[in-house]
């Protein structure tokens, strides 16, 4: 969802349905805490492929949980299929090797 005007106390946002159109959706109380699932970010690569891990994966999702480092600020998380390339270019990694579960995740990562 992209955020298209904001108000106090509204918030209206575009979805994308299974169809391809887009859908407004109205969030009365924008500040309204967000059950763990319930929202997720998705990022569109290739609608087309006929790897499903490459049409619109899931990059990050709502979970409250207490992080180890930054205990209750965030409460959302990417998930490992976007931060996996990220980290490795933030601590200079050139290869990576991945097991045979991941075959069909491996073009994100390149």
């Amino acid at each position: 969802t992209k955020p298209t005007n904001a108000t106090a106390n509204v918030t209206e946002h575009i979805k994308v349905d299974s169809n391809g159109n887009e859908v407004k959706e109205t969030n009365e109380n924008p500040d309204a805490e967000v059950a763990d699932g319930e929202r997720c970010l998705r990022a569109r690569v290739d609608m087309s492929s006929p790897n499903l891990n490459m049409r619109d994966p899931v990059i990050y999702r709502i979970l409250h949980c207490h992080h180890h480092r930054q205990g209750d600020k965030w409460c959302i998380y990417p998930l490992y299929d976007f931060a996996h390339p990220i980290q490795d270019a933030l601590e200079g990694i050139t290869h990576s090797m991945c097991s045979i579960e991941f075959k069909n995740h491996r073009p994100l990562y390149e």
